[in-house]
């Protein structure tokens, strides 16, 4: 007669939806994903580590252990800022269970940016001599049907410049310009532009980066 032998083991089990989707929301939010978790198996649930696919992601989760039949909230905050326009991320739950040790969470969304930069926000301007004219523009246009008013740019340079801005019909362009007598080194620009409105939103950044070299002696 043969006998069957059954091992105890944990199980992880998910409660609910393994993924969530945001929709259409501005980028200036945080948005908080949940998923609950259950320890099915007759073992104790160990969760090991929480993966994540995307630097803008924090996971959490509010226990690394799990009883038989307990359960665990785990979180996934999508940091304001940190993500724009459509995507689709995962997370990795890393656990004990011998059948299941990965359990793949989605987190989906749109976040709406309140503009679009062209060329784009990080700009490298060269190698560049001495004496050589360095003018660089950006433009700034409002994203979908947002409104947007900006004030004065600020600037923080290892070179000097100057850094203008117009608007020209509901979009804004950033004019850049560098003295022309320039130490030799590397070159970081950061031109900060406040939103005056819509309110809620932190500073539009642009950056320039090159090196200036170092005139040749004959």
């Amino acid at each position: 007669m043969m006998s069957l032998v059954v091992f105890a083991a944990p199980k992880l089990e998910m409660v609910g939806s393994d993924s969530v989707d945001f929709g259409k929301y501005s980028a200036n939010q945080t948005k908080t994903a949940t998923f609950t978790i259950k320890n099915s198996g007759d073992e104790v649930l160990k969760i090991k580590s929480i993966r994540k696919t995307c630097g803008c992601f924090k996971p959490s989760s509010d226990k690394m252990e799990l009883k038989p039949n307990e359960s665990a909230i785990i979180k996934v905050d999508v940091e304001a800022y940190g993500i724009y326009k459509s995507y689709s991320k995962f997370v990795f739950v890393n656990s004990n269970d011998p059948k299941n040790p990965i359990q793949k969470l989605r987190v989906s969304g749109n976040a709406e940016p309140l503009v679009e930069i062209l060329p784009q926000d990080k700009v490298f301007v060269g190698n560049i001599s001495k004496d050589q004219g360095v003018v660089r523009e950006f433009l700034i246009k409002p994203f979908g049907k947002n409104s947007v008013k900006l004030q004065e740019p600020k600037v923080q340079s290892t070179h000097e410049l100057k850094a203008s801005i117009t608007e020209e019909n509901g979009s804004y362009r950033i004019k850049v310009v560098y003295d022309k007598s320039r130490k030799a080194g590397r070159i970081k620009s950061t031109i900060k532009v406040p939103v005056e409105e819509p309110k809620g939103w932190k500073n539009l950044e642009l950056t320039l980066y090159g090196r200036a070299k170092a005139p040749v002696n004959n």
